[in-house]
């Protein structure tokens, strides 16, 4: 099951501060998987288009993180909103494999 983490944080406005994403959804073979390679394109969008120097961004097999330290900028807090949108309908779709878990500082 992939398992995500949603952190946002209230400054002038909620912004997400943190995505964590790990697992594998198991929906069908490697090769196969359409949920797990829905999850991984639009995450690699999101990873390839942040431009804030805030952002710390690690990748590892079955395993990505973002995480800014201080406010992110308004252009990829938009990107991080898309992800969240995005990922809130694969769960609906795919839940048995996928969860988000939002939380809010």
């Amino acid at each position: 099951m992939i398992k995500v983490q949603i952190i946002e944080k209230l400054f002038s406005e909620n912004k997400i501060v943190s995505i964590v994403v790990e697992g594998h959804s198991n929906y069908a073979e490697s090769g196969n998987d359409i949920v797990c390679a829905g999850v991984s394109s639009v995450l690699n969008v999101v990873v390839n288009h942040i431009d804030d120097t805030n952002a710390k961004i690690d990748i590892k097999n079955g395993f990505t993180s973002i995480i800014y330290e201080k406010e992110p900028s308004e252009r990829d807090n938009f990107l991080m909103n898309c992800f969240k949108d995005y990922i809130l309908d694969v769960e609906k779709r795919y839940n048995k494999n996928i969860r988000v878990n939002i939380k809010t500082l």
